[in-house]
């Protein structure tokens, strides 16, 4: 089954520019919260695909799909075994309730933009997993072509999964929605985007365990400012510093010619929680105490600062940044909030450590030093020389393991 995880990769914040969307995740630069899975169809602008007059529309390119699944992301293929069906015929939104089911080897099956979930009846919750979007179909055929356009899954979000054992895992969303003008001039909406709420089960039983996630507005609230969804206005766009405010279209607007991809959400809070024994309560503890109650900090650069477990005893997870926003510094402390420079003398917690990370200017990791009382202990990483293939392929990591690449930048570990 897939884990909750929250993972961090300083890649991720390298080589970003303006012409790319670099808003964060919802939580933080580099980071990302694995809550299941997902497959992502891309679209083709229409002014690029020979449509006129030119518009912001998007037209059907090809048939495409990429999946990110256990922290993997590739081109959707069956290159390990992997057995995938493209079905139809659910409610979820897209034109022909288009989803996705891949078979592993070990024979569990995971299913993508299901929406209504076995022994779903009328009146039952629906789990909002496919995101959708006009799409024309502007050539002879294809999707579309008939009726003009039509309403595309862009996005597929895993949210039914099987072992070979018939245990069952389902993963609940809420979509965030906008409008543009289509062909210009008809409100139109779509799923902008979208977030977890749960992991949960079926209809039939309660499910023994699961995980909630708590969000809130990516916004700077102060003694004047409740950063309420509805004062989310171009005139307060500054309370939400990685939002785009003048792509926002509530109801009517004009001028928005293609529809925009982004969220108002970032993540507060991951609460794992116990069926209570009796009707569909679930408690936040169990006895003696709660399992995990985890709360996160942010800079006003929207970097993720502080994770902090108040379950039990109070662990914080602290993170810095350079200025680059690549992580340099992260140890942990045995009381709520982080010191504003790490030392031992603050370390502590159930699990205490203390890491710093250095960076060159191509955004290379070049060090590692581990922090104890005892002493330091650090690594260097080497990378090829000037102008050689991979520069940014670690070639050595003093004290540990060489690495070699073939031609197709796999690695061997020696």
């Amino acid at each position: 089954m897939p884990q909750v995880a929250l993972t961090y990769s300083s890649s991720k914040v390298d080589g970003l520019t303006a012409s790319t969307n670099n808003q964060p995740s919802v939580v933080g630069e580099g980071w990302d919260l694995q809550s299941g899975g997902f497959i992502e169809r891309r679209y083709r602008s229409c002014a690029d695909d020979g449509v006129t007059p030119k518009t912001g529309d998007l037209c059907w390119a090809y048939d495409n799909a990429t999946v990110t699944l256990a922290c993997k992301a590739s081109e959707l293929i069956r290159d390990d075994g992997t057995k995938v069906e493209k079905l139809t015929s659910t409610t979820n939104g897209d034109n022909d309730g288009e989803h996705w089911k891949l078979t592993t080897i070990d024979g569990t099956q995971y299913f993508f933009g299901l929406n209504r979930l076995p022994g779903w009846t009328s009146g039952k919750p629906e789990t909002a997993s496919a995101w959708t979007v006009p799409v024309y179909g502007d050539d002879s055929g294809e999707p579309c072509n008939a009726q003009d356009w039509c309403r595309q899954a862009w996005r597929w979000n895993l949210d039914y999964v099987v072992d070979p054992n018939g245990n069952a895992a389902t993963y609940w969303y809420s979509k965030e929605s906008n409008n543009y003008n289509r062909k210009l001039l008809t409100v139109t909406a779509y799923d902008r985007s979208g977030y977890a709420q749960r992991s949960d089960t079926l209809f039939t039983v309660q499910t023994p365990a699961r995980a909630a996630f708590g969000m809130a507005e990516r916004c700077l609230p102060d003694g004047n400012f409740d950063c309420a969804e509805s004062k989310f206005t171009t005139a307060n766009a500054t309370k939400w510093p990685d939002t785009p405010a003048d792509l926002n279209c509530p109801s009517t607007c004009t001028g928005k010619r293609s529809p925009s991809f982004w969220t108002r959400k970032r993540l507060t809070g991951v609460t794992t929680q116990m069926y209570s024994g009796s009707g569909t309560d679930y408690a936040d503890k169990v006895s003696p105490a709660m399992v995990s109650d985890l709360n996160y900090g942010y800079d006003t650069a929207g970097n993720i600062t502080s994770i902090t477990d108040k379950a039990n005893t109070t662990d914080s997870q602290c993170f810095q940044y350079d200025y680059l926003r690549r992580l340099t510094e992260a140890w942990a402390q045995g009381s709520e909030g982080c010191a504003t420079t790490p030392a031992q003398s603050v370390v502590g917690g159930p699990a205490p450590y203390w890491t710093s990370f250095g960076n060159d200017v191509t955004g290379n990791r070049t060090s590692e030093v581990r922090h104890a009382a005892s002493g330091d202990t650090s690594r260097t990483y080497s990378y090829p020389a000037a102008g050689a293939s991979r520069p940014h392929g670690v070639t050595a990591i003093s004290g540990g393991d060489a690495y070699t690449y073939s031609s197709g930048s796999q690695f061997g570990v020696f």
